[in-house]
């Protein structure tokens, strides 16, 4: 999209919430299309203004009473502020008459996950798979109930099914290489992300997970290898800088350590935990002089 056409939308953007809160500022009817009200929920929600949000929710419902989607849109924001039982009513209500809404499901069981009840969120994700546009995202959420209910084996099987059906999914990737670590399963873990490798190299996240498998076992060579395809992939990548620094401090390359954990602040703010591990590099290096000033920025920092 051109320059142009981007500040001409962002201007017709603008000029549709002002429309908006105008209505709900003189009580007069305005007609806004669905799209309108989807654009306009979706503005409050990002910009966490729970003010005009309930007000958009209303006047799209009372415009589009069918409408599902505002409906569960309505539930969520109910959820958001604790509101629980007239949140599951409203979706309750709405499986008598839509009851092939994913999104319906998907919500209903991240309330009740919320709520502690993990086997009827299950139950609801489980649901949400047939009909879901999106079965990836519903495995993973499935994976991380079962994560919560520390029952590992059954959160790497849908952790892994989701991954299968959506291999560029980052966010999966993070959960397994968490569960392969609360699960004690290392050399799991790192025949895991190798073969994934195999199949999709050129995935910086998943050099990272194998990084971190690494240096679980302390093969802490290989973790920096890993780290280092990671950035190479992704040169903004800070975590993988980090990672690695602990890395090369775990076989006492202070010196390389120091130099990694300052390249993440090429990418990032200075971050409280590298500038504390920058000083413990420096004290072991008995360096006491540059080690006092890390500690005391990391705690001006912190």
């Amino acid at each position: 999209m051109s320059e142009e056409g981007e500040d001409f939308n962002e201007s017709d953007f603008k000029e549709l919430i002002l429309k908006f809160e105008s209505m709900i500022a003189t009580g007069a009817f305005i007609f806004f299309d669905t799209d309108d009200y989807e654009d306009i929920i979706e503005h409050y929600f990002q910009s966490q203004n729970a003010e005009m949000l309930l007000p958009a929710l209303d006047a799209a419902m009372e415009q589009y009473p069918s409408n599902s989607s505002f409906k569960i849109s309505k539930a969520q924001y109910l959820a958001s502020m604790q509101k629980t039982a007239e949140a599951l009513k409203i979706l309750n209500d709405l499986e008598l008459v839509d009851s092939t809404e994913a999104d319906l499901y998907m919500t209903r069981g991240f309330i009740y996950s919320q709520m502690g009840l993990s086997e009827q969120a299950i139950e609801n994700y489980k649901t949400a798979v047939k009909y879901s546009t999106e079965p990836d995202e519903v495995y993973l959420s499935l994976g991380v109930e079962f994560i919560n209910k520390t029952e590992y084996d059954n959160a790497l099987f849908y952790l892994k099914k989701g991954l299968t059906l959506n291999p560029k999914n980052d966010v999966i990737l993070s959960e397994l290489s968490l569960c392969f670590e609360v699960a004690n399963k290392k050399e799991e873990a790192v025949e895991f992300f190798q073969k994934y490798l195999d199949d999709f190299p050129y995935n910086h996240y998943a050099w990272f997970s194998l990084g971190i498998a690494c240096n679980r076992l302390g093969r802490f060579e290989d973790a920096i290898d890993a780290y280092d395809f990671a950035v190479t992939i992704h040169p903004d990548f800070s975590s993988a800088y980090f990672n690695k620094g602990n890395s090369l401090a775990q076989l006492g390359r202070f010196h390389d350590a120091i130099a990694v954990y300052k390249e993440t602040f090429h990418h990032e703010k200075p971050d409280p935990a590298a500038l504390y591990y920058i000083g413990e590099c420096y004290e072991n290096l008995e360096d006491y002089q540059n080690a006092l000033v890390n500690y005391n920025k990391c705690v001006k920092l912190d």
